[in-house]
């Protein structure tokens, strides 16, 4: 008798095992659909950790002599993706030009086209002003239903799309969702979520945050007190899903986007967004958002390919600089680990060194001016493309006129009465880029 191959001998030896499951009475209610939604989450959710363990598995075998060849090591997959659409909403009958940010894109005069789900949207003209940024004029008829819209640009064989990326407003003013929900950072146990304040419709005078243990579900919700599109608070441990509505007078919102959180739960991290580069000479910068749609990052790891090849941890960071660095290509990724393993790559980027100034750096993202009390607050992300930032400038105008130098990404401060208008830019070696749109906070 022939020596039976690996994947038949699998098959025969775990039969009993499987066809055992496969009678439990669990799976026949499911199956038989006489289980509730909630049963069917809980059972999906429980494979998380047989995959987490199958993951970390593999990673420490995958050089063993016997094991490693039946390992597939996955390669970063590259999705040309849209980042944001500025503006994001519209009334019906206006005329708009809005400004597409994309990402991995190649966007080309006269090839790319820009269109969106549903009808009552015209686009007269666009212009590519470079491979990751387009401009776009845009009619809304008056008969435009109201209600979110994909954004989607075509070039060639190439498709970015932001799903729901443009809001269609109409009819009387109404309560709008925020959107762009994510997770700015978990600490034990203390969670900070930022959103964007819709920026159409009734002014916002209140969130309320949604959370459960399953997809659409509500086990807590909660006033927050403040127009403030932004909040610090204190989870229990487990992992949730979140929500937030806007609440406008007597007016509540649909939700906006739904997240997953891991407070103080074992998870990989999730990949970092939005490395930027920058070689000067022979110092190279790198500047990047980390983000918690997994586990908290302790770590970073930076990986390099090109002319040298590694990875290095670089410690808890968000940013990195060295100098001297050898002439050639490098590309980076950078990957957040924690007691749980390695988690997925952030987008690549490529330094050549020597470098040039041939990229600026660009506005720095999801910039927000708030108050509590008498204290000011700023925030701010690295800029989603272009070159890496250095530093930052805070330009302040109003009660205050000056201008400020930063090295970090936020700032805070008990300052006096007074309405005061702010900004910020990013700098590197190769000068400033364009400031953010300006914000005014007034302490009375």
């Amino acid at each position: 008798q022939g020596t039976l191959a690996f994947s038949v001998r699998v098959r025969e030896e775990t039969r009993e095992d499987h066809e055992r499951t496969e009678r439990a009475s669990f799976v026949a209610e499911l199956v038989g659909g006489r289980l509730p939604r909630e049963a069917f989450a809980t059972f999906t959710s429980q494979l998380w950790f047989l995959y987490q363990a199958l993951d970390t598995g593999a990673a420490r075998l995958r050089e063993d002599p016997v094991v490693g060849p039946f390992l597939v090591q996955a390669q970063p997959l590259v999705v040309p993706r849209i980042l944001t659409v500025a503006p994001a909403s519209a009334t019906a009958g206006q005329t708009v030009t809005m400004t597409v940010v994309g990402e991995n894109t190649a966007f080309r005069a006269g090839v790319s086209v820009v269109s969106f789900g549903g009808l009552g949207l015209t686009v007269l003209n666009t212009t590519v002003t470079s491979p990751t940024t387009l401009t776009a004029t845009v009619t809304l008829s008056s008969g435009a239903a109201p209600g979110f819209r994909d954004v989607l640009v075509t070039t060639g064989a190439e498709g970015a799309v932001l799903l729901n990326g443009f809001n269609v407003v109409g009819g009387a003013p109404t309560a709008h969702p925020a959107t762009g929900l994510y997770a700015a950072s978990v600490v034990g146990n203390t969670v900070t979520l930022r959103w964007t304040a819709p920026t159409t419709g009734l002014v916002p005078t209140d969130y309320i945050l949604e959370g459960g243990i399953a997809p659409g579900d509500v086990i807590a919700s909660l006033p927050l007190g403040s127009a403030n599109p932004i909040l610090t608070f204190t989870a229990p441990t487990g992992a949730f899903y979140v929500r937030i509505h806007t609440v406008a007078g007597v007016e509540k919102a649909t939700p906006s986007n739904e997240i997953r959180i891991f407070v103080n739960v074992p998870a990989l991290p999730s990949a970092p967004a939005n490395l930027v580069g920058l070689g000067a000479g022979s110092s190279l910068a790198l500047a990047w958002r980390n983000t918690f749609a997994g586990g908290t990052p302790t770590n970073a790891i930076l990986d390099v390919s090109g002319s040298f090849v590694g990875s290095l941890p670089l410690g808890p960071a968000d940013e990195f600089r060295i100098a001297g660095v050898p002439n050639g290509a490098y590309t980076f990724r950078i990957r957040g680990s924690n007691a749980s393993g390695i988690g997925p790559a952030s987008n690549p980027v490529t330094v050549n060194l020597p470098g040039t100034c041939t990229v600026p750096t660009q506005a720095p993202a999801n910039f927000l001016a708030y108050r509590i009390g008498r204290t000011i607050y700023l925030l701010w992300d690295p800029p989603l493309t272009g070159a890496a930032p250095t530093g930052y400038i805070l330009n302040v105008s109003g009660s205050f006129t000056g201008s400020l130098p930063l090295a970090g990404r936020g700032l805070s401060g008990t300052i006096p009465p007074g309405a005061y208008t702010v900004s910020v830019f990013a700098v590197n070696g190769c000068g400033s880029g364009p400031a953010t749109p300006t914000q005014t906070v007034t302490i009375p």
